[in-house]
């Protein structure tokens, strides 16, 4: 598992300390009237019993990645590995990379596994992380060292090359108007962050109108003009969305981070991940921001529907001591 800044998934061994590697399993044969396991299948349970992730809701298979260009053996001859232990000299280890597509989980995988271990199986990892893959294959057992250098040789050559590509191939170029007649649960959502219900009522019945140009230095970057809802010609906000860590600072009053006496920062990270509810043909892929405001954390997730023609964004806010989040769906027309 990849995140958007290309850092692999992995776990330190429950059973040896100090030891971290990627999940990973068995194939299941033919059992109680089942077919083989297909390796797509295999990795999918895997994932969810060896780190409760579960694909759809945290993950998505890498399109890029093939299971049968991904296979390598390896020897444990000579080991007190498992393997030679039961009489095999070896195993044939096959690669499957999945992204990351959860907001939270892509900075910090913890908040998103669950290392109890499932379906009955006994726990195998102790704590995750994100890290480098040349961190991972520098201090892999060795036994296995080779062929997660076939992992490194997969993503450094075709997986990451592919994915930035359609990082910029995604085009939120033009003028966006939203389409409140559409719009879910925007009023509660408003609430959650502290507007009273009639004010809420207000803001969500409100012109939103914003264009996106793509910044000339950076593909990946975007320039966000939003105008004043009482005059449509008027930008009252200008942002430059840029890939990674960022500041904003504002003062006065906003819908979203609330009240600021003095000036206040903003502490933002935007990033892109693949999203399951996108277009499926070119854009299957979300410009995702989060912001840790006074009020909480707040995820802004925008991506294409209706061949580009919709711009969905859909707000997730975690207030302080709240245990379930306020998410809310706006619809903005290419206009």
């Amino acid at each position: 598992v990849v995140n958007s800044s290309n850092r692999l998934l992995v776990g330190e061994r429950s059973s040896v300390p100090g030891s971290w590697q990627c999940p990973q399993g068995g194939v299941d044969a033919a059992h109680d009237g089942n077919d083989d396991e297909t390796i797509n299948d295999a990795a999918a349970r895997e994932l969810y019993e060896e780190m409760g992730l579960v694909v759809g809701k945290h993950v998505l298979p890498d399109d890029d990645s093939t299971e049968n260009a991904t296979a390598f053996r390896y020897e444990t001859t000579g080991t007190n590995s498992w393997l030679t232990t039961n009489g095999f000299a070896g195993q044939e280890l096959h690669w499957r990379i999945f992204r990351c597509i959860d907001g939270r989980g892509d900075d910090d995988a913890s908040v998103i596994t669950d290392l109890s271990g499932q379906n009955g199986e006994s726990a195998e990892f102790t704590q995750v992380r994100w890290e480098d893959i040349d961190h991972v294959v520098t201090n892999v057992w060795e036994a296995k060292k080779k062929n997660y250098e076939v992992l490194q040789s997969i993503l450094q050559n075709s997986s990451i090359e592919a994915w930035n590509r359609k990082c910029i191939d995604l085009d939120f170029t033009g003028r966006w108007v939203r389409q409140n007649n559409f719009g879910v649960n925007l009023v509660n959502a408003l609430v959650a962050r502290g507007l009273t219900e009639e004010k809420a009522r207000v803001e969500s019945e409100k012109p939103y109108i914003q264009t996106w140009v793509r910044d000339e230095s950076d593909k990946t970057a975007w320039v966000v003009s939003t105008f004043d809802a009482d005059d449509e010609t008027t930008v009252r906000r200008k942002l430059k969305y840029a890939v990674g860590t960022w500041e904003e600072e504002y003062k006065g009053q906003a819908t979203i981070y609330g009240e600021a006496l003095k000036p206040t920062v903003v502490t933002r990270r935007t990033f892109y991940v693949p999203e399951p509810d996108a277009d499926r043909t070119t854009y299957a892929i979300a410009h995702v921001t989060l912001s840790q405001t006074p009020k909480g954390l707040e995820e802004s997730r925008r991506y294409l529907k209706n061949d580009g023609q919709q711009m969905i964004l859909r707000r997730t806010f975690w207030s302080a001591g709240d245990c379930e989040p306020a998410i809310s769906t706006e619809v903005f027309a290419r206009d």
